[in-house]
Formats: C-alpha cells, sequence, structure tokens
C-alpha cells in the first residue's frame, strides 16, 4: 500500500516522470536515461530548496538554477511547467520545429537562466553569475555530468571557485557512471571524486539521488557551509524506473518504445 506521507517532492517526481517519457516519446528524441537520473534530485531541489517565484522569475534576490548537461532539457522544462511557469500545454511541443522547447535547454523559456549543450560551460557561467549576484546573496545551483568532468574547463571553474571561496556555489554531480561512449570509469577514471574537489577548497558532500529525504537532508547541510563552495556528489542510477533502461549505455540514445511509454503512463 502506497504511504498517505508521500512528500510534495515525491508527488512531483512522479508526475515529471510521466511528462518526460510522454515528451520525449512523442519527439521521438533522446537523453530520457540521464534525465531520469537526475529527476528525484530536480524534483527535491525545486520543491523544497530552490527561493524562486513563477510571477517574478527575474526577482534579483532568487536563487539561480544552471543545467550545465542541457542535454536533458525536457525534465527542467516538466518541472518548470508543473510549478506553473507556463502553460503545462507547451510540453507537447518539445523538440518540435519551431517549438522554443529545444532538446537542449534554451534561456528562451520562462524560469530557465541559460542556453547550455556543450559540456563543460554551465559550471564556469554559474561561478560569473554568483559573482556578478554577490550584493543580492543569491544560491547559484548548478547540475553537472559525472562525464563533463572530463572537460579542462569545468576543472578551471573547481580551481577558482574554490581559490575564492565562493561559498554561493554549490555543484550538484549526477553521478551514473554512464557518458555517452561508455562507462565512466573506462573513458577517465575520476577515481576519488570528493577528495579532488576538497583538494581545491570545495566542502564536499555525498547522497543517494534516488532517494528524497536524503537529498533533501544533504542539501541543508550543504547550505549550512559558509566556508566556500559547495559539491554535492549524487550517486544515481542511469535509466531510473525503466527496466531495459536502468544502467544501460542506450538508455543515453534512444527513447522509450511505445510498450515502455504504456507502461509508464499506466503507473499510479
Amino acid at each position: 500500500m502506497q504511504s498517505k506521507n508521500i512528500s510534495k517532492s515525491q508527488k512531483l517526481a512522479k508526475v515529471l516522470k510521466k511528462n518526460i517519457v510522454e515528451m520525449i516519446y512523442d519527439a521521438q528524441s533522446s537523453h530520457l536515461g540521464g534525465a531520469l537520473s537526475c529527476l528525484d534530485i530536480l524534483s527535491v531541489l525545486y520543491s523544497d530548496v530552490l527561493r524562486i517565484n513563477p510571477k517574478k522569475p527575474n526577482d534579483s534576490k532568487r536563487d539561480i538554477f544552471v543545467l550545465s548537461k542541457g542535454h536533458v532539457a525536457a525534465v527542467v522544462y516538466a518541472t518548470l511547467a508543473n510549478l506553473n511557469f507556463f502553460n503545462k500545454k507547451e510540453l507537447k511541443n518539445f523538440g518540435k520545429n519551431s517549438s522554443i522547447l529545444s532538446a537542449h535547454i534554451s534561456h528562451k523559456v520562462k524560469g530557465v537562466e541559460v542556453s547550455t549543450g556543450s559540456l563543460g560551460h554551465g559550471l564556469p557561467i554559474s561561478i560569473g553569475l554568483g559573482i556578478g549576484h554577490m550584493k543580492y546573496d543569491n544560491r547559484v545551483f548548478c547540475m553537472i555530468s559525472d562525464g563533463e568532468l572530463n572537460c579542462g574547463s569545468t576543472w578551471e571553474s573547481i580551481m577558482f571557485a574554490g581559490h575564492h571561496k565562493l561559498s554561493s556555489i554549490y555543484c550538484l554531480v549526477d553521478k551514473n557512471n554512464i557518458q555517452s561512449y561508455g562507462n565512466t570509469k573506462d573513458i577517465i577514471n575520476l577515481k576519488d571524486l570528493s577528495k579532488k574537489f576538497q583538494n581545491f577548497g570545495w566542502n564536499t558532500f555525498k547522497s543517494n539521488g534516488h532517494d528524497h529525504k536524503k537529498i533533501l537532508e544533504t542539501f541543508k547541510l550543504a547550505i549550512k557551509k559558509k566556508t566556500g563552495p559547495n559539491v554535492i556528489i549524487f550517486e544515481t542510477i542511469k535509466g531510473k524506473g525503466i527496466k531495459n533502461f536502468e544502467n544501460k549505455l542506450i538508455s543515453h540514445y534512444r527513447p522509450p518504445t511505445s510498450n515502455e511509454y504504456i507502461e509508464v503512463k499506466g503507473e499510479k
């Protein structure tokens, strides 16, 4: 029996899963696996952490979220639509010609701060935004992929933020262990990622990226730290929630089949 005490973020996650599966199925697009791996993190972030207002999306005192792994745009669009940043009917246009809901995230969409797509850009931009908004005490959250940690620009940003003790920066690593051409450990082995961040002056935290209670607890711990930039390394499962997608490279590329689509749409 389903618990009656389901949290706001858990309710959102259930809706988002159906939304993004439908969006990607209709568009015959890709990157469902990476969207599912970070879905729970974003559900908690938007439900319980971010200080944002859909009626005032450009409020100078808002928190800022940047999706550096811009190829999983569907999950952010669905989140923003469910929070009333724009009409949910627009989700049907995802990935279609002339739609502003492009397959890589676009700042033309209300609630999206930055267009991204080429990996390694989001964290540098986030640090710049953090510096630019210091007088407003904004918090800047940036989600990156573990494959994105192959990029030199990402490590330049990590060094820079650590050196300047930029405590308003929160880097969220979606560590699903699979990137476009294989397992991350086989492409470039990141080994002890926490220690690497610590060596550059970051406060480091780890969490199960699918346990909403633990995700929120870890966010709260990170936000209490005021001594430098913060990174949360979320252990996640690529393709989480679809049996044929979980921990499989193919989930990076192919859309759900009609049977997978029907199965997810029928979930309660």
